[in-house]
């Protein structure tokens, strides 16, 4: 080689590291030649590189001048779950230097912390019961760390007017600190069985936040923020919820929760409840993964929602937040095979003056094959579409308007706002809506990477939708946090160009 190129240190750059995207800065010794690269070329894995991959290079950007110092964007593949990572600068794939020679395989080992980790735990637990105790007991700034391990709840862990209190796994991996109910089902019926609750936020308390474990097995709900307690200013980050019945993240009617945070959590049910597990009025279809009655300022992102099915496919939304609620944010979210999707307000509700929705965002989401709407808002005011991709193979409701004529008086939302939505085989139902110019909606054929596996990333043939949309100021990034070009394209992936 005439210049040895070798990388130098590697430092994290992107601000915020979630399962749907990762970037690092990389800087070479010398001046590199990076237009070959190719997808196996550049990659990252958590703790053996050659058995887990976490992401392959999506793109690779110049910072400044003399292609030496680049930010490299990565499209995961397996969840980051904390603690090493390797980077890997493959030279199989061709990566060269300025004068046409191959680069060294590379392969660094980063220690990259989740910059949004809440800390270092100040009180260990590693049983149920001194989980309880923690919780009961802790004092402001107290950060409750669960050692890895199962805990079986026998009295429910409630945050009884608490501040600035943080429970979390140590290891900050939610796989390892799983806290479990008594089961799925109501074993003795929905009348005869007593509920789970494993973990309550109640009684004035604010500034709480979970993060990095697994709540599952819940006859009821996993995680309760009880409303009418004025509880404020809750985190849910890195947490999974496994086999709840009724709601994986509740919120109960009453005050309004003020700044509710919920994101990179995975919710699944490989359950679906009998009609005996709910209330008889809802035929075993009372389940969804966020229901929040009275909420305000709150933001659901990067989330991923699974199989939230009911008894009939009548289950509510993987996001479902209704009657007393305004600037709600639902943005780079997957939904996978849940009965519905994303779902602002009720219109079912009897008619009130008030709207149940007054502001909200939902962007940038993945929705693949729900049973019911894929986006639905009801009696919501001024909420906007923009850039969702939603796949279905049946023809069924996409983004529906549930409003309906009533005699005291029409029930319908106003001030909508729907735009550079891609909409495989599904209806949009919303006359009262601003519809833009830039939606594509019908019968798609190879536009989507693995539209079966909700990856609904696309693809060199997704001509109609890249560089067709018109980019706007509420979605500058897509749902993996890549800056959109302009023209955008329609939908929430930007195809890498």
């Amino acid at each position: 080689m005439k210049n040895s190129v070798l990388a130098v240190p590697v430092t994290l750059t992107n601000a915020e590291i979630n399962v749907n995207t990762f970037a690092v800065s990389v800087t070479f010794s010398a001046p590199v030649d990076v237009e070959n690269i190719v997808n196996s070329s550049i990659y990252i894995a958590n703790a053996d590189p050659w058995q887990n991959i976490a992401g392959r290079c999506d793109s690779m950007t110049p910072v400044g001048t003399g292609n030496m110092a680049f930010v490299i964007r990565f499209t995961p593949i397996n969840p980051w779950t904390g603690g090493n990572i390797h980077l890997i600068l493959d030279y199989d794939s061709g990566i060269l230097d300025m004068d046409g020679d191959q680069i060294p395989r590379f392969n660094t080992v980063l220690n990259i912390l989740d910059p949004l980790d809440p800390g270092v735990p100040t009180v260990i637990v590693s049983t149920a019961a001194e989980m309880y105790a923690a919780i009961r007991d802790a004092a402001e700034g107290d950060i409750i760390g669960a050692e890895a391990g199962d805990y079986y709840v026998t009295a429910k862990n409630n945050f009884i007017n608490k501040h600035n209190v943080t429970l979390r796994s140590v290891s900050g991996d939610p796989a390892d600190v799983r806290i479990h109910g008594t089961g799925f089902h109501k074993e003795n019926g929905y009348f005869d069985t007593p509920y789970d609750d494993l973990i309550i936020i109640s009684n004035q308390s604010s500034h709480i936040t979970i993060y990095g474990i697994t709540v599952m097995d819940s006859n009821c709900h996993g995680i309760k923020a009880q409303g009418e307690d004025n509880v404020s200013d809750i985190t849910v980050d890195r947490c999974r919820f496994i086999n709840i019945n009724e709601r994986g993240l509740k919120g109960s009617f009453g005050y309004p929760v003020n700044n509710l945070i919920c994101r990179n959590c995975y919710f699944e049910n490989t359950l679906i409840p009998v009609e005996s597990d709910h209330n008889p009025t809802y035929e075993g279809n009372y389940i969804g993964g966020v229901d929040m009655k009275s909420l305000k300022n709150s933001v659901f992102s990067n989330n991923t929602f699974v199989n939230i099915k009911g008894y009939s496919g009548g289950g509510r939304g993987a996001i479902y937040v209704s009657d007393i609620a305004d600037n709600i944010t639902c943005e780079n979210n997957i939904v996978i095979g849940c009965d519905r999707g994303l779902c602002l307000g009720n219109a079912w509700l009897p008619p009130t003056s008030t709207y149940h929705i007054e502001g909200g965002m939902i962007r940038n989401n993945f929705i693949t094959n729900p049973s019911a709407e894929a986006i639905e808002i009801g009696f919501t005011n001024d909420v906007s579409i923009i850039n969702n991709t939603i796949y279905r193979t049946d023809g069924g409701r996409g983004i529906r308007d549930t409003g309906y004529d009533d005699p005291a008086g029409p029930v319908y939302s106003t001030n909508t706002f729907i735009e550079n939505n891609l909409v495989n085989a599904a209806q949009v139902d919303a006359p009262n809506a601003d519809m833009g110019t830039h939606n594509l909606i019908g019968y798609l054929t190879g536009y989507f990477v693995d539209a079966a596996a909700g990856d609904l990333r696309l693809t060199a043939n997704a001509t109609g939708a890249i560089g067709q949309g018109v980019l706007l100021t509420d979605a500058p990034t897509d749902i993996d946090g890549t800056e959109r070009h302009s023209p955008t394209d329609i939908g929430a992936y930007e195809f890498p160009r």
